[in-house]
């Protein structure tokens, strides 16, 4: 077997291996593009109700809305909506609720044994419910209680929204709700034999 003939089949089929790869590639991102366009983009305002340790009224909405928006989930887009105007119909609601009897009950006199909230910090009990809203109408609701420190660079906030959204923005939500949902559903009709 001559060495020429052999490197030159070797080039031919590394030539069409290659280009085997580079069409599969692009049939594939033409098949996601195409998947993409064929969801519509959904656009949730964001709302919140309740407190969270070491963030503001004010700064709740815009803090969900950023972590919502590193989830880069497919078809949803998040924005803070206005808190005097009415609700949108596509919203998200967000309600926190401290829990201060929860955890330790124990009522010491005098000065703490240890110092434990000076090195770790002061954790909070807090329930979290999340209500999704398309079209104006109800979709699904999730709830869960953690113990958060709070603020803005708390891992255990940050991971309490995106355990809380993930899973629920993922399934499959009724996105185009029917105009009729609030039509009155007519009697059914007597069975012929009834009396």
């Amino acid at each position: 077997m001559d060495w020429c003939a052999f490197t030159a089949r070797a080039r031919r089929r590394g030539f069409l291996t290659g280009f085997i790869l580079a069409l599969l590639a692009v049939c594939l991102a033409a098949v996601n593009v195409a998947r993409a366009g064929t969801q519509p983009l959904v656009v949730l305002k964001v709302y919140a109700a309740g407190s969270v340790p070491g963030l503001s009224r004010e700064q709740i909405p815009r803090y969900l809305t950023d972590i919502m928006t590193t989830l880069k989930l497919d078809g949803w887009s998040f924005v803070v909506g206005a808190p005097t105007a009415p609700p949108a119909a596509d919203r998200i609601e967000w309600t926190f609720k401290p829990l201060p009897y929860a955890g330790n009950t124990l009522t010491r006199v005098g000065r703490l044994l240890s110092n434990r909230e000076d090195l770790f910090g002061h954790y909070r009990f807090l329930k979290v419910e999340v209500r999704v809203y398309l079209g104006g109408e109800y979709q699904t609701m999730s709830f869960k209680t953690a113990e958060v420190q709070g603020g803005q660079s708390d891992p255990k906030l940050t991971e309490l929204v995106r355990t809380l959204v993930g899973p629920l923005l993922t399934i499959g939500l009724d996105r185009d709700v029917p105009s009729d949902v609030n039509k009155p559903m007519s009697a059914p009709s007597k069975p012929t034999g009834a009396r």
